[in-house]
């Protein structure tokens, strides 16, 4: 469709490609001169079934485009998996200003030439042969991860099973919250709230537990401590730098996280004296928008980040709502003799009515209040030991009302959750050529105060005792490279108040590079996840009987071995084979007291594929199936699949369609099939209007759910119909 229009309809200006006027510009006089040449060659050659004419002249075709490609990505992070800590990565320049066409007609008859060329697959296809230096490997040395080891280690060096989200792809999806960005990670599995503008979810990794999973900001855990929940819409999502996923156990580097950790990483502040940032708006159906805006710069040796962002929807399915109002400030000071202090703060608070069930006659209203702040202190000591220290505090005030639809604003209960959240910690890192040691050590208290108020039961009012529990943990860890083979080792310590055992995660993992394209990946760790206090000490909503103060730590052992190749040109394959074996498993009993049981297991694997950018066209696709041995002889399979289809042109328009699919096991799942089973369509465009170096402006639009599906587990939280929004987007 995109190419059709674009054949048919001229448009002049700038913005467009210098190319769609013959001859005009190096791109034109380098791409379209020799095409129409190589246009006739290929008619020729296929008259005669020459293949090595084929061949010859997809290379001609496509050297151009390649090189004018390479020179994009040298800039940016890679089409498979970016890096939030490229070596290479800078801010790509503004685009070379482009002379508008010299005539209506040349530039009608170039497009059908261009159009015709791309509609061909052949000639495409025929240049499947190319340079090993165009590849941009998927474990590319430049790429780098920090939440595996606590430093920024090099992709190709980190054995866990990691995937990356850039800013970029969160920008080119027109995202509106964290959930739905971790909805196309192979390997996680997002149960929505009713999917629709930024509900509540829970996320769950390889068929763990939602409670399995951390939730870090910059590197803090940001769960709630009385179940370990973590609600990840409250991070404003335009001021993310990327996000990390490390899939299974990661205790021996974060304490309890017995099924994975998503580490959500800012912004960086700016490096310009001259302010740069970016407004963004966008409107949609229901009286939904969202309206953010950054700024940063440098000012001596003074950098700083400052974003705001206001989100509001009338609900765009019955009796639901949504509003958010949250700011995040960086401020980086940088001292003598290669020394570093950072300031960030957050405040967010999302209001939203998270059920509507009119079959039950309730509806539920959340209101989920959130303060962070955060102070680093960085220092390299010598030129190979480096000193990190940092003080923190989380509050947050969640409050759950639950009504009547029929007779409103009468509640049924009232739930208040304060938490109270302090720690520090410290961390030495040291390098010696390839090889790096990490050892710390953290902190952190957290202060519980719950309250339920009802109409109906006894008593009326009741406030639980403030629960306290203390966490502190100390961790070493190596990585240590020998030619083609990397050794990962690891071991963390951890004492918790409010469990008398002493716990102990150790973790040990190997990547080798095969070849210059294949890369083996291989780890095993052990894992835990502590009790949360609220299991300790009882929970009334359910009766004293709910508690069990003997309850004991889940523990797991996760194994994870992979392989991630280039051999097939333009065609970038991650292959996952996982295996969690956890003892201590938690279930009730039939008192509904919270027990440790049997032994469960959870197996599947990962497939994951990607093309490299073909006519600015690329595909991203990835399945994960999960098999989970429950307790009491329950078995349960899952199962979800993402694809993405992106055309990518700086000059044209960014266009991308995406589905995402999604089989909940019978164990979780209640609705019928046809609502377990759908796979939804969407769709964002995002065009530039106007691009200098200091000012760009450019216009998006989405269609979400685009067929209308229904993807859904429960009557409670049925997702939104299909609905649009479009927006501008201004950077200076």
């Amino acid at each position: 469709m995109i190419i059709i229009a674009w054949v048919i309809f001229p448009v002049k200006g700038p913005g467009w490609p210098a190319f769609l006027g013959t001859g005009y510009g190096a791109v034109g006089r380098r791409v379209i001169q020799p095409c129409w040449r190589a246009r006739v060659l290929l008619f020729r050659g296929l008259c005669h079934q020459r293949k090595e004419r084929l061949l010859h002249l997809g290379r001609r075709i496509l050297t151009p485009y390649q090189q004018k490609a390479q020179d994009e990505r040298s800039s940016r992070p890679g089409a498979f998996q970016a890096g939030c800590h490229d070596r290479h990565q800078g801010a790509a320049g503004p685009l070379p200003k482009l002379r508008a066409g010299r005539e209506m007609k040349e530039c009608m008859i170039t497009r059908v030439v261009w159009g015709a060329l791309l509609l061909y697959p052949s000639a495409g296809w025929a240049a499947a042969k190319v340079e090993d230096d165009f590849l941009n490997l998927y474990f590319e040395e430049g790429h780098e991860v920090e939440a595996a080891t606590r430093v920024a280690t090099p992709m190709s060096q980190v054995a866990e099973n990691v995937t990356i989200i850039s800013a970029e792809e969160i920008e080119r999806m027109n995202a509106h919250s964290v959930d739905d960005v971790l909805n196309r990670v192979a390997g996680v599995y997002v149960d929505y709230s009713g999917l629709g503008f930024n509900q509540s979810s829970s996320i769950y990794i390889h068929g763990s537990g939602w409670e399995h999973v951390v939730v870090l900001l910059d590197g803090v855990r940001v769960n709630k401590a009385s179940v370990e929940i973590a609600f990840a819409n409250m991070i404003p999502v335009r001021a993310i730098k990327c996000i990390e996923v490390i899939k299974g156990a990661a205790s021996s580097t974060w304490g309890s996280a017995l099924g994975g950790v998503i580490n959500i990483i800012t912004k960086d502040t700016g490096s310009t004296a001259l302010p740069e940032g970016s407004v963004t708006t966008s409107y949609g159906e229901k009286g939904s928008h969202d309206i953010t805006a950054e700024l940063d710069g440098k000012v001596s040796r003074l950098s700083y980040y400052v974003y705001g962002g206001n989100q509001e929807s009338d609900g765009l399915t019955e009796g639901r709502s949504f509003k958010n109002s949250s700011g995040y400030g960086k401020v980086r000071l940088d001292l003598p003799s290669n020394m570093s202090l950072e300031v960030s703060g957050l405040y967010t608070r999302p209001e939203y009515r998270d059920s509507f069930w009119r079959a039950a006659d309730f509806s539920q209203n959340l209101d989920d209040k959130n303060t962070f702040i955060s102070s680093r202190f960085d220092a390299l000591l010598t030129d190979e030991l480096n000193l990190h220290a940092e003080l923190f505090r989380f509050d947050n005030d969640y409050r759950s009302v639950r009504q009547t639809i029929s007779l409103p604003e009468t509640p049924i209960w009232d739930f208040f959750n304060d938490q109270e959240s302090r720690g520090a910690a410290l961390r030495f890192d040291y390098s010696l050529g390839d090889h790096r040691l990490v050892a710390g050590a953290d902190y952190q208290r957290n202060e519980i105060q719950m309250t339920w108020k009802y109409r109906t039961w006894s008593p009326a009012y009741y406030a639980m005792d403030q629960l306290d529990e203390d966490v502190s943990g100390y961790y070493i860890n190596g990585t240590f490279v020998f030619d083609r083979l990397s050794v990962t080792p690891g071991l963390r310590w951890d004492h918790i108040s409010t469990v008398s055992d002493e716990l102990l995660s150790p973790s040990l993992g190997l990547t080798y590079k095969m070849t210059e394209s294949n890369l083996l990946r291989a780890s095993v760790s052990k894992g835990f996840r502590k009790p949360p206090v609220i299991y300790l000490e009882g929970d009334p909503v359910y009766g004293p009987w709910y508690f069990n103060p003997y309850l004991d730590p889940e523990k797991n052992w996760t194994y994870q071995v992979g392989l991630e190749s280039t051999t097939i040109p333009y065609l970038h394959v991650k292959t996952t084979l996982f295996f969690h074996d956890v003892e201590n498993t938690w279930d009730y009993d039939a008192t509904w007291t919270l027990v440790n049981t049997e032994r469960s297991q959870r197996q599947g694997f990962e497939m994951e594929v990607a093309t490299e950018p073909l006519f600015y066209t690329s595909l991203k696709a990835n399945f994960t199936y999960t098999y989970s041995d429950l307790t009491a002889d329950r078995g349960d399979h899952s199962s979800t699949a993402n694809i993405i289809l992106l055309f990518d042109h700086p000059d044209i328009v960014t266009a991308e369609i995406s589905g995402h699919y999604i089989k909940w096991g019978d164990y979780l799942a209640d609705q019928p099939a046809e609502y377990n089973k759908a796979m939804l369509w969407d769709i964002s465009i995002n065009r530039r209007l106007y691009e200098t170096e200091d000012f760009g402006a450019s216009l998006f639009a989405s269609l979400r759910n685009i067929f209308n599906g229904n993807q859904y587990v429960s009557a409670r939280w049925p997702n939104a119909p299909r609905y649009g929004e479009a927006g501008l987007r201004f950077r200076f």
